[in-house]
């Protein structure tokens, strides 16, 4: 296929248009145009909004917090006959974020990394994997469900979901309201506590006001590996981090019995923690793992034993452990192997492990994986990878049904990221 940094030439967006993916492509590079580094939302989710305002009963809540953008896009529909795949109470939320991590060197990068380039087959740019890609394809869903709901409409009228347009039509009709929203952030790739943490919340607070209880979710993460959807997750494992400082005393290297050396302490520390078996796996949850991120002792001299040695690492974990299990397995193994010598301990719990009921959604979504890719084998039910906003959803919302379903995951976080079009 042509290399091209401006429009769609005729042959790409034909072929496109033929498989559906012609306005995701062309939104998809409209989004990786607004470098939206973290927490810098860049204007992605005005695009957005303005895009699904031009449908009928679109509305949108502003839940920004700081420097961080929150975006709840609603469509609220009622049945004229309460039969069919969604009953009444159904909430369909998508779940998604604008931002994007740093590119690193720009000049290691095929294409510039904001000018969203196809080039053989493949569209490069940051985000376009994580997550822009999956932002844009909830937005042309939305646009293709009113597409098709208005061909249904003249066959079915009695089974016609008819648009909510505003608080007293939804009002007059609350018992038989069915909804589609997306919820958007700018704060997954960084410190995510005012992005979708801090707006389900809200929500969950206000649910008598605002009327919002998603029963599905699907949070867009790039979970396949090699072909689209040959991997959903279904959940996703803990993440509880700590930077422990073992103290000691500056001393010579020649007299190791006149100093205590936090280094050698740290040494048993570290290898028992990483011998230690945390847990075992589970049928989606892999074992518990620990690993070492950062070590530092250097005093500047090699003939000095360091007065205070320092290690990060974290433990990714499965229901089966909870932080306090892994707090005071780290604690006993400070005292096992350094006394009643002095520490100091930062523990830093990034996420709580989380394993979504398996029902309807799930089934729906793998029925269509494949009537859409014929050539997806099995699809593999998985709860590796990192943390993502689906922990969010399940503290909030926990009766509600989540996968994260989304494009190949092999290039994001990368130079060169990109998917295929």
């Amino acid at each position: 296929q042509p290399r091209f940094t401006g429009p769609l030439d005729q042959s790409t967006r034909s072929m496109s248009d033929k498989v559906g993916l012609g306005r995701v492509l062309t939104l998809t590079r409209a989004l990786i145009h607004r470098r939206s580094l973290t927490p810098n939302d860049a204007g992605c989710q005005e695009l957005l909004a303005l895009q699904l305002k031009r449908l009928p009963g679109c509305s949108v809540t502003d839940l920004s917090k700081g420097d961080v953008t929150n975006s709840l896009i609603r469509f609220r529909f009622r049945r004229r006959r309460l039969s069919g795949l969604a009953p009444a109470g159904t909430t369909f939320l998508f779940v998604g974020h604008t931002d994007v991590v740093p590119v690193g060197e720009e000049s290691d990068w095929l294409h510039d990394p904001f000018a969203a380039v196809v080039q053989d087959g493949h569209l490069y740019g940051r985000g376009s994997a994580d997550m822009k890609g999956s932002v844009a394809a909830f937005t042309v869903a939305l646009e293709r469900f009113y597409e098709d709901l208005g061909r249904v409409s003249q066959k079915e009228s009695s089974q016609q979901l008819v648009p909510v347009l505003d608080e007293e039509e939804a009002l007059r009709h609350a018992d038989s309201l069915s909804e589609i929203a997306m919820l958007i952030t700018s704060d997954e790739e960084g410190v995510a506590v005012d992005g979708v943490d801090y707006a389900l919340r809200h929500l969950r607070e206000n649910c008598d006001h605002l009327r919002f209880r998603p029963t599905f979710c699907l949070v867009g993460e790039p979970s396949s590996s090699t072909t689209l959807g040959d991997c959903i997750r279904v959940g996703r494992r803990g993440s509880h981090a700590a930077k422990l400082s073992l103290h000691g005393s500056l001393g010579h290297t020649a007299y190791p019995h006149l100093v205590v050396n936090p280094a050698h302490s740290m040494v048993n520390v570290l290898h028992t923690l990483q011998n230690h078996c945390w847990c075992t796996g589970t049928d989606h949850f892999p074992a518990s793992s620990f690993a070492l991120s950062a070590l530092h002792a250097y005093t500047g001299a090699f003939n000095v034993t360091p007065a205070t040695c320092t290690a990060e690492f974290d433990i990714r974990y499965s229901p089966r452990l909870t932080a306090e299990d892994i707090e005071k397995k780290i604690l006993d193994t400070v005292k096992l192997h350094h006394g009643e010598n002095s520490y100091s301990v930062e523990w830093r719990a990034h996420a709580s492990p989380f394993s979504s009921p398996q029902g309807r959604l799930l089934a729906e979504a793998q029925r269509s994986i494949r009537e859409v890719n014929r050539n997806v084998g099995e699809i593999t039910l998985s709860t590796g990878g990192g943390t993502s906003d689906g922990r969010f959803v399940a503290a909030h919302f926990p009766n509600a049904e989540i996968i994260e379903l989304g494009p190949n995951n092999s290039t994001i976080h990368k130079v060169n990221e990109r998917v295929r079009v």
